[in-house]
């Protein structure tokens, strides 16, 4: 994925629970102002050489998505799962398709979006510490 820019036009989104495989409980969507941060924590300490070394001591990613357009009440339901959820992302480029899909994360909060004359949107927050890119 490295050098290559990627757009939105069919960002697709997919969020499922239970096994890392979205058959039974996939919510597909179609997913508009999103942004990822993937951070990784590092711990730097001196070994008994006085050389200092990095330690990487974890791992988050952190998805915010401004606009979910999904339909039937499935995707308030996994919000409410006591299971993991797993999220998978779809953009596509000039070269292909790639994402990420992230494993056994929370949707962390949810809100309700309407206006007139348009649809009504969801609106999120994501979190898990598990990430592919592909």
């Amino acid at each position: 994925m490295a050098g290559e820019a990627f757009a939105w036009p069919e960002g697709q989104i997919v969020f499922f629970t239970g096994a890392a495989s979205p058959v039974t409980s996939a919510v597909v969507a179609y997913a508009q102002n999103s942004n990822i941060n993937l951070q990784r924590q590092w711990d730097n300490r001196p070994s008994i050489s006085g050389v200092y070394r990095d330690h990487l001591v974890g791992l988050n990613a952190r998805v915010g998505v401004g606009a979910v357009y999904a339909f039937d009440g499935t995707l308030e339901r996994i919000h409410e799962s006591a299971t993991a959820v797993h999220a998978k992302f779809i953009h596509s480029g000039v070269n292909g398709t790639a994402g990420y899909l992230f494993f056994s994360g929370r949707i962390d909060s949810m809100s309700f979006r309407g206006s007139q004359g348009a649809p009504y949107t969801w609106a999120l927050n994501y979190h898990a510490n598990v990430w592919s890119a592909f």
